[in-house]
């Protein structure tokens, strides 16, 4: 969504998560730093959802979008929240530039 976001606010037409965080990238909406901090994070949290879903698939399980923190390494761990962080200061960032939540 925040890469969604960032597109629409340029007046991009970019498709695509990746393409939209490049496309946008040292632009007025979106710093370079923070495209490529927003990509590094995406394509981190996409990796650990893949080999989750590939591991499930070769146990002949459903795959799912749930993965569970304690079947991460500690490093692993590290790098999960520290995307995250990543994505909640880049929201954060939107919501005082949009004022989320503030009617009139």
């Amino acid at each position: 969504d925040l890469a969604r976001i960032y597109a629409l606010a340029e007046g991009l037409s970019a498709v695509g998560t990746v393409e939209r965080l490049k496309a946008t990238a040292g632009s007025p909406s979106l710093s370079l730093d923070g495209s490529a901090n927003l990509l590094d994070a995406y394509e981190f949290i996409n990796r650990l959802r893949i080999e989750h879903q590939a591991a499930q698939i070769r146990k002949g399980e459903m795959a799912d979008n749930f993965l569970s923190p304690k079947n991460l390494s500690r490093l692993e761990r590290a790098h999960l929240k520290d995307a995250f962080k990543v994505v909640q200061t880049m929201q954060e960032s939107l919501s005082q530039r949009y004022h989320a939540g503030h009617i009139g």
